[in-house]
């Protein structure tokens, strides 16, 4: 295949899928674009989006419209980890457990001390089955609203935790961020998209970047070219950005 035939991947970290699928949950409830019965626009979405109370949640949900409007009108492949649909069942899950403890009145002290055992205890089958099905509607929810991803090659799991931790003998990236940047290198992606600051800059900077960057770029290339058996000089390193394509506002 020439390189001008080649589609773009594009691969989505953990906080990209959120914004999206937080997007298309509230879509769905207000019959907003793309699910609005009068084939309503995407515009007509963020005159919408602009009457949310909440500045943190209009900040989400403008984020995932966007994400969708980009990626919906593309032909890139688009693909995103497994760990990311386990990382959005373990945030929800404490997400719901914080809920129900705010309601319980406990002292502001206890808060300091809310782990694993305390978020067990404030859920029930019923909490969990529900968190998993809406995660696992997650690639049905995109189809609908004309984003074709998948989730990585299965197949791939063991490149993608070696080079991982190769990567983390490189520079430090925490666990999850490290095997979304794996994925996304074992994937051939182009394209890295996160709202995550200290991921964007560091994939960035390992991409373009100065010394000591341009040291780590080299030793990266080698790692995956040894992990996936193929010639460095065809290694992508992906551009880590907010919007698809770059440069959008």
């Amino acid at each position: 295949m020439n390189e001008e035939d080649r589609r773009q991947v594009v691969f989505l970290d953990t906080n990209a899928l959120h914004y999206m699928h937080l997007y298309l949950t509230y879509a769905c409830n207000e019959s907003l674009y793309p699910f609005c019965p009068n084939d309503g626009s995407a515009d007509e979405a963020r005159q919408h989006l602009r009457t949310v109370a909440s500045g943190n949640l209009r900040g989400s949900l403008i984020k995932g419209l966007e994400a969708i409007v980009d990626l919906s009108t593309t032909d890139s492949q688009v693909e995103y980890s497994p760990v990311s649909e386990l990382e959005l069942i373990a945030g929800r899950a404490k997400g719901r457990a914080i809920e129900k403890t705010a309601r319980e009145g406990i002292p502001d002290r206890m808060w300091t001390r809310f782990h694993g055992e305390e978020i067990s205890a404030r859920l029930n089958t019923e909490d969990l089955v529900e968190i998993g099905a809406k995660v696992a509607s997650l690639n049905t929810s995109l189809d609908k609203a004309g984003v074709q991803a998948t989730v990585s090659d299965p197949d791939r799991i063991s490149d993608v935790f070696d080079l991982a931790k190769r990567i983390g003998g490189l520079i430090y990236v925490g666990f999850a961020d490290s095997v979304i940047y794996a994925s996304a290198l074992v994937a051939g992606a182009d394209y890295l998209i996160t709202f995550d600051e200290y991921l964007r800059n560091t994939v960035n900077r390992i991409r373009t970047g100065p010394h000591p960057y341009d040291d780590i770029k080299q030793r990266l290339r080698t790692v995956v070219g040894e992990i996936l058996l193929v010639d460095v000089a065809s290694v992508t390193l992906p551009e880590a950005t907010r919007r698809f394509p770059p440069g959008q506002q």
